[in-house]
């Protein structure tokens, strides 16, 4: 029971596995391309823009939440894969982006702003996940941590970047 839930929460309900099997092989797309991670970026934007809390105690708590469920998640499905960073686990790039605009002061935005500041976050953590500048050597640690940080580290560096533009450009 816990394998099957830690498997549907690492693959992001099943996208990870998804991708796979739309991406993986086509020759439409570069060989070793499953999108998987574009995939999982898209499902935390999703959750951000359904209304997850993005501020406050709250906004804290329930992302904190998130990052432990992915952390125990991704670790667990890594054994049951038993593949180092499986390109099925997606839940690193939805908890990265959810850290990208957390605490962001959309307060300070019109709604308009805001779609531009997503689409902003949604392109600068891609290209920071996908570069894995200048985080990758925290991939080198074991199982869960090897999974996440960097995109947690790639989150938190594209919310600096974010925090910063707001306040000088807008």
């Amino acid at each position: 029971m816990l394998n099957s839930i830690s498997i549907i929460l690492a693959s992001g309900f099943g996208v990870g596995i998804l991708s796979l099997k739309l991406f993986a092989g086509n020759p439409l797309f570069p060989a070793r391309w499953t999108g998987s991670g574009l995939l999982g970026t898209f499902i935390g934007l999703g959750i951000v823009w359904l209304g997850f809390p993005l501020s406050g105690l709250r906004g804290f708590v329930c992302s904190l939440i998130l990052t432990l469920l992915a952390f125990w998640s991704a670790d667990r499905a890594e054994k049951i894969w038993e593949v180092k960073d499986d390109t099925r686990i997606i839940c690193d790039e939805i908890v990265g982006f959810v850290w990208s605009v957390l605490f962001l002061p959309f307060h300070l935005v019109s709604l308009s702003q805001r779609y531009w500041v997503l689409m902003v976050a949604f392109i600068l953590f891609r290209l920071f996940d996908v570069c894995k500048w200048p985080f990758a050597g925290v991939q080198k640690f074991k199982g869960g941590w090897g999974i996440l940080l960097d995109d947690l580290l790639a989150g938190l560096f594209v919310n600096i970047l974010l925090q910063i533009s707001i306040r000088l450009f807008i």
